[in-house]
């Protein structure tokens, strides 16, 4: 209410108004339209220097070219994940670890953010990929060729009157056939450099195969449908039409596997139904409830550790001048040495250390490193001054690859100096629902915008010789009893939404590392979910880092489940046997195979021999 009066007495009082949004989130912007503001300014949150960059774009120093990498809805019940979000307006506040247990189903299915509003002719207060310029451009696209994907080449002018830069955004609509597909999909973008007015800048466009597929959920593959493939070209998600192909015999691009799958796959949204609107009932609190139900079925992967047994004892030194000794190194340790290996050693949040979030811990008579790891999405998160960089969300609203690689490179560079040789970012699971805590850390409703962004940040940071995290694996989508929510989704949606960030992240740079969510997915913890871990990780995308799990998963997912399954490093954990023993209890009851925790220790030592 104070807000409303101020704007409406600053409309009244002055001839232009402008209104800086200095949030992480998408927020109701309707007030712009009732009392007449001029401008808004999407300031994120934009770290240590935002101040100075706000003033620097007010002033016309500085020309803004950020885009929206969310879709602003009219209002928060436009979403249809608004039906299935427990937003504590009308319900009891939980904590994040709080003690309950609640489901949280994808009833919107593959409908999230503009896949939604442009299919079902929903209009949005802005859209994807909108953001204005003090200056003007044209986009003028050449020749689109198919051959294996799509290739052209797009012609940006200034035709303002000052300098700028514009992003090039090209997106597809796919066939509507058997598997029905949204109005549109991004499959590419590129920002130009600072064009002066008059100046010309041609964009490349090159968009490989395996960005126009569907998931067919009956073959567990990703296909090309037969049919008409519509490109658009522009500069947000309403692009026009750039031109158009046919493919004419459906084509198998990726053969993949049926891989956590829901006991009790959800009704989802479709655009073929009017009646498919989401309901809600099956996103609730579980009173009464001690876990994870109905309980989803899991393959089992047996370890490839192959031990190569060596007649001496190895040291670190030694198999950090040979790599291919890692695994007579770990070979030569016993179960116990093993397992306080794959266990963090605490973390330095309290008055013992200097804010890193854990160590792995240094066996006695093995002349290992230190090794400690650090929050950081934003900075080095330490209890020393560093530098603060934007949050991921508003780095992600540059629609800068190269910025992101830089932005990277610093905090790996700083973390370098810090003694630091491992961030835990990026954070890039999909913004689903805008009351999600964690959004500003987070990139994008965009699986392909997410993805790349995130590729870039690790290839940033790995380039200074610190190893990347990319994180939570997946579908942490709510912060109410983040450790006790299971996210109930649709294999298509899992598919083509929720896993495909963090393989497009993989294919442009694999990352040291990955961790895992504290919420369940389909009826299973994610950490302990061996399909997750060695399935998609491992077999899909040849992941060769090592897997941990968030801190303090061990509330609601069993230490010997989550080792077995491949998570590798235990967090926080502790100095004495409390997470040791039930690893090593786990081996001697066979709930954990000596290989699997092996390999898992193998995987732990290739990375500190990477950064170390």
């Amino acid at each position: 209410g104070d807000e409303e009066n101020l704007l409406k007495t600053l409309s009244e009082t002055f001839s232009h108004t402008v209104v800086i949004l200095n949030t992480g989130y998408p927020i109701d912007v309707t007030f712009a339209d009732r009392y007449h503001v001029d401008a808004l300014i999407y300031n994120g949150f934009g770290g240590m220097l935002a101040g100075q960059a706000l003033a620097d774009v007010l002033s016309g120093k500085m020309n803004p070219c950020g885009k929206l990498p969310d879709t602003w809805p009219m209002d928060y019940f436009d979403l249809p994940a608004s039906r299935n979000f427990y937003d504590s307006a009308d319900k009891p506040r939980l904590d994040a670890d709080c003690g309950v247990y609640a489901d949280t189903c994808y009833e919107e299915g593959i409908y999230v953010g503009y896949r939604y509003f442009s299919t079902f002719g929903k209009a949005p207060a802005y859209p994807f990929g909108y953001g204005l310029s003090y200056t003007s451009f044209t986009m003028k696209p050449g020749k689109l060729v198919y051959d294996r994907g799509i290739y052209g080449e797009i012609t940006v002018t200034n035709t303002g009157s000052c300098s700028g830069k514009e992003v090039v955004q090209i997106y597809v609509n796919k066939p509507d056939g058997r598997m029905e597909t949204p109005d549109r999909e991004l499959i590419y973008f590129a920002k130009t450099r600072e064009l002066q007015p008059g100046e010309t800048e041609r964009i490349p466009v090159s968009v490989p195969e395996k960005n126009l597929t569907v998931y067919d959920t009956d073959k567990a593959a990703y296909i090309m449908p037969a049919g008409e493939y519509t490109i658009f070209a522009g500069t947000d998600v309403y692009a026009p039409i750039w031109g158009s192909f046919v493919n004419e015999a459906e084509t198998i691009v990726k053969q993949a596997s049926h891989l956590m799958m829901a006991p009790n796959p959800p009704e989802t949204l479709s655009k073929r139904n009017p009646e498919s609107w989401p309901k809600g009932e099956r996103t609730r609190v579980k009173e009464g409830t001690d876990g994870f139900f109905p309980v989803g079925k899991r393959s089992a992967y047996p370890a490839s550790f192959n031990s190569g047994k060596s007649g001496k004892k190895l040291v670190y030194q030694d198999v950090k001048r040979d790599p291919s000794l890692v695994n007579k190194f770990v070979a030569a340790l016993s179960i116990e040495e093993l397992a306080r290996l794959c266990v963090c050693a605490s973390a330095g949040w309290g008055m013992e250390g200097v804010g890193e979030a854990g160590r792995v811990y240094q066996l006695e008579g093995y002349d290992m490193p230190d090794f400690p790891v650090s929050d950081g999405n934003s900075g080095v998160n330490l209890r020393v001054p560093n530098i603060g960089m934007p949050s991921g969300v508003t780095l992600c609203a540059t629609f800068n690859k190269e910025l992101m690689e830089q932005v990277g490179r610093v905090i790996g560079e700083e973390a370098k100096a810090l003694g630091m040789p491992l961030i835990l970012a990026p954070g890039m699971n999909l913004h689903r629902n805008p009351l999600n805590g964690r959004q500003p850390e987070y990139f994008s409703e965009d699986p392909y915008l997410a993805g790349m962004m995130g590729g870039h940040y690790c290839k940033g940071m790995e380039s200074a010789g610190v190893g990347s995290c990319i994180k939570h694996l997946i579908g942490n989508n709510c912060e109410s009893t983040r450790k006790r929510n299971q996210s109930i989704i649709g294999e298509r949606a899992l598919r083509e939404l929720y896993l495909k960030p963090f393989e497009i992240a993989m294919g442009e740079h694999m990352p040291a590392s990955v961790m895992t969510a504290y919420n369940a997915v389909n009826g299973c913890p994610t950490a302990a979910d061996e399909e997750l871990i060695q399935g998609f990780l491992r077999e899909e995308n040849g992941f060769d880092g090592f897997v941990m799990t968030d801190w303090g998963t061990y509330d609601t997912a069993g230490v010997a489940e989550m080792v077995q399954a491949g998570n590798c490093w235990i967090t926080p954990g502790s100095l004495d046997d409390t997470y040791t023993g039930q690893i090593v209890e786990g081996v001697k009851e066979g709930r954990i195979t000596l290989e699997r925790l092996e390999e898992n220790a193998a995987w732990i030592i290739r990375t500190m021999i990477r950064f170390a």
